[in-house]
């Protein structure tokens, strides 16, 4: 969730600065210093500490803070452009956690095995989540990566012409 909080943000914030809304930028930048320092001082006198705490204030402040600066740069983007840019990810993402609480024995391995499966898991149920239930948005992206058209041969997507241009 940080991660594409901060992610989302980033991309906000370069739409932004794209189409030269520098103040704009500026009192993004500005807010978010504010906004972080009051939080990090709290967590540490109130909480003493509590890193797992921290952490999911600060995840929340991010993901705060990216639908700010999406909303400000939204009207820059294509209508309906949260079905093709963050439904699919964030399906494919939510199947993929519940999926990490199934026990599939890897509880007794060492931590590195542990992760290595779980991240193993994850990728994969959210490469086949987003395969099966958007495939033509899936076909759309590959048309910009370098080998896209043989991938999508390969995962058998719907051809470049029938997919959706986002």
């Amino acid at each position: 969730m940080p991660r594409a909080a901060v992610c989302l943000f980033g991309a906000g914030y370069n739409i932004l600065l794209a189409k030269t809304e520098l103040k704009r930028c500026v009192v993004l930048d500005i807010t978010v210093a504010l906004a972080t320092a009051p939080v990090i001082l709290t967590l540490t006198v109130v909480l003493g500490g509590d890193m797992v705490t921290y952490a999911w204030v600060l995840a929340a402040g991010q993901l705060a803070a990216a639908v700010v600066v999406i909303g400000m740069a939204s009207r820059w983007l294509q209508p309906g452009w949260s079905r093709t840019v963050l439904t699919p990810p964030l399906v494919g993402a939510t199947v993929a956690v519940l999926a990490l609480h199934v026990d599939f024995g890897v509880e007794g391995l060492p931590l590195i095995v542990q992760l290595l499966c779980r991240g193993c898991l994850y990728l994969c149920i959210t490469a086949l989540v987003i395969r099966v239930l958007f495939p033509s948005v899936l076909a759309t992206t590959m048309k910009g990566v370098p080998g896209g058209a043989r991938l999508g041969r390969w995962l058998r997507l719907p051809p470049r012409e029938a997919a959706v241009e986002t």
